[in-house]
């Protein structure tokens, strides 16, 4: 890399970032206006990728309409949604950043696309094998299109266009699920559910080519990692890929996101067995429209972080109020949601308190990667946001995916995975702490 790009986005460093207190200069009124209309398209692509009806429906579809037994769905069809994540988090990190955000971003939307077709018109286990491996790659794309955010963006605005992009997910979440409930109680067909997510799919297509002709990026971006490879070698590449965590806070947040947001990708394919075991006539599309309705709250809490800077800097210098607040929002949220695992793991509770505590929890899991995005994204020393927000996917994964094999072959119960959860969220808890009075002790000795 050469080093007038270093110098160019060293101003991404956590020691200068002043802005959320008040301290950087007005965007000029131009700046405003093309802000607005990149935050406008973007929030209403993922509006349109996020209303889908059919997801509640799936299994019923895949069984009822498209004859394939439950046995052959574990064994056969869910797999490849695994596999295709495995391969598709590393590889479309690295192509966006050789190739560009918005062309991968537009691909993805592409699988998204056959995805619809392959549900609609295909047939067989291995066309919907297929489906699965097509919507894997779809949804890591979604990855690629929140770090797509922060290069069509000011630093002043990342935190408000992180929520409100995130927001509109569980929004469109929200209504798909009501919709999807009250078309079914009429006595719509399934399919019917099926191509209105296709045309939602599409309708995100179009916009999202509006937005690739209207809305320009704020600045140049970094090198092309295929043209790095080429010039320096992989060697040096992979080290100026390690450099990305140079910056503490974006240490910090990487590390929470493997070692804390990897337990989300357990307990959301988890806490639907829970509801079904304390009441088998549980209505579900309830319990789904008060998730998602905690979790677009949640969304929306980097809205409040500039506000709680100020608070806990009391008038400190703004890098310690930074610091703070870090440490505030990390442990306080994390703590709530261990303590919440707990109680769902090891009470005899009713639908009412899972449901809730369910929410909670879940909305509590948005705040916090909404916080890790923006922080992330605003700290990366030379904006490869796609590959950071790829790689702590991809590590968060695979440790999920070791804890729950792990509990398969065991035997483990559903409220188990809520207990071991629990545990790994203080044993999170416990690394960051060591790591922080390691840091004060080396700091201390060097002085």
């Amino acid at each position: 890399m050469s080093g007038t790009m270093v110098t160019k986005y060293e101003q991404y460093e956590d020691d200068s970032d002043q802005s959320l207190l008040g301290e950087e200069s007005e965007p000029h009124p131009e700046t405003h206006t093309s802000t607005y209309r990149a935050q406008f398209l973007l929030c209403a692509t993922v509006l349109s990728i996020s209303f889908q009806p059919s997801e509640p429906y799936l299994t019923r579809y895949l069984q009822e309409v498209k004859n394939i037994s439950g046995s052959d769905l574990d064994n056969y069809v869910w797999p490849w949604d695994v596999y295709g994540t495995f391969i598709s988090l590393p590889v479309l990190g690295l192509l966006a950043e050789s190739i560009g955000y918005r062309i991968v971003v537009g691909v993805g939307l592409c699988f998204r696309e056959a995805t619809r077709l392959l549900l609609l018109y295909g047939s067989g286990v291995q066309m919907m094998a297929a489906m699965q491996g097509t919507y894997a790659f779809a949804t890591t794309a979604n990855t690629i299109l929140n770090a797509l955010l922060y290069t069509v963006v000011g630093k002043e605005s990342f935190a408000s266009s992180t929520a409100m992009l995130l927001a509109c997910q569980h929004i469109g979440h929200l209504i798909a699920s009501g919709v999807g409930e009250a078309l079914v109680d009429a006595g719509h067909p399934l399919v019917t559910l099926f191509y209105i997510s296709w045309g939602s799919t599409s309708l995100a297509l179009i916009i999202f080519t509006i937005f690739c002709f209207t809305v320009k990026p704020t600045e140049e971006p970094p090198p092309s990692l295929a043209k790095l490879v080429v010039k320096d070698g992989f060697y040096p590449t992979f080290l100026d890929l390690g450099s990305l965590y140079k910056s503490k806070e974006v240490l910090w947040w990487s590390g929470w996101w493997v070692l804390v947001y990897s337990q989300y990708y357990i307990i959301v394919n988890y806490y639907q067995n829970v509801f079904q075991e304390v009441d088998k006539h549980a209505n579900l599309g309830v319990a789904e429209i008060v998730i998602e309705a905690a979790a677009m709250l949640g969304s929306l809490a980097p809205m409040l972080d500039g506000h709680i800077r100020v608070w806990l800097s009391k008038g400190n210098e703004s890098t310690q109020g930074t610091q703070l607040s870090t440490y505030f929002i990390s442990f306080s949220l994390t703590s709530l949601i261990a303590v919440l695992f707990f109680f769902i793991g090891i009470k005899d509770l009713d639908f009412i308190a899972v449901m809730l505590f369910v929410s909670v929890s879940l909305g509590s899991f948005a705040g916090l990667y909404s916080f890790a995005t923006s922080r992330i994204a605003r700290n990366s020393k030379d904006a490869r946001y796609a590959a950071l927000f790829t790689m702590n996917s991809f590590f968060a994964y695979a440790l999920s995916t070791v804890i729950v094999t792990i509990g398969s072959k065991e035997g483990s119960s559903t409220k188990t995975y809520f207990i071991i959860g629990g545990f790994q969220l203080v044993v999170a808890m416990g690394i960051a702490i060591l790591w922080l009075v390691g840091a004060k002790l080396i700091s201390c000795a060097a002085t």
